[in-house]
């Protein structure tokens, strides 16, 4: 009674056993997120009733496809733009990444500005991947992050936990003139929970 052809091998998976791994998407959206999103044709559907953040969990993927990653831009014809911001204490803006990656890119001629808090508001990304915020002002300042103002917060909670995989915070800022890639000034608290990455460019 020996073992039969003795090699004790196993059978080579046919290929087409194998599921097929669904391509991972980049959803994209062009529109600055703001302080009244409920309101905002672009992102009101992904908008949480009870909470009122902006959830890509409710993005739908078409089939066969995985959503992996956001990307939010503006359009840079303006002398100034920021992609996300809240200028306003009772109007918070909370965005639930749901696990996926973020990109932000900010463009403009003479001031742009990834992410943008002032006067005691707060920005709050959560549940995030890998976030990328780039900013490139052309003949100006570029911050990726910009917070001012006391009890102003911007908080990026892209730490590993159960539920999230983590990843990495990289902000990039290209421009003219002298500006920090990460500015908190004037008691505003900027919170990077994960691995932050800065990277500066002084332009031409």
């Amino acid at each position: 009674g020996g073992n039969e052809g003795g090699t004790g091998g196993t059978t080579p998976e046919k290929p087409e056993d194998k599921p097929v791994e669904p391509e991972k998407v980049e959803k994209e959206f062009t529109g600055a997120i703001g302080g009244d999103l409920a309101s905002d044709e672009t992102y009101k559907d992904l908008v949480n009733k009870e909470t009122g953040a902006l959830d890509f969990g409710k993005l739908e993927a078409t089939e066969g496809e995985v959503i992996g990653s956001v990307k939010i831009e503006t359009e840079a014809t303006a002398d100034n733009n920021t992609v996300i911001s809240s200028d306003k204490a009772d109007k918070p803006v909370i965005i639930d990444m749901a696990g996926l990656n973020l990109e932000v890119n900010a463009g403009a001629d003479k001031v742009a500005k990834g992410i943008e808090a002032t006067n005691g508001a707060a920005v709050t990304i959560s549940n995030a991947g890998n976030v990328t915020i780039t900013a490139n002002a052309e003949s100006g300042s570029a911050s990726a992050i910009y917070a001012a103002g006391k009890d102003t917060t911007i908080i990026i909670d892209n730490a590993k936990s159960d539920d999230n995989l983590g990843g990495t915070v990289k902000l990039e800022a290209k421009g003219n003139a002298s500006e920090a890639v990460l500015q908190a000034k004037d008691g505003a608290v900027v919170d990077i929970k994960g691995v932050v990455d800065i990277t500066k460019t002084d332009g031409n």
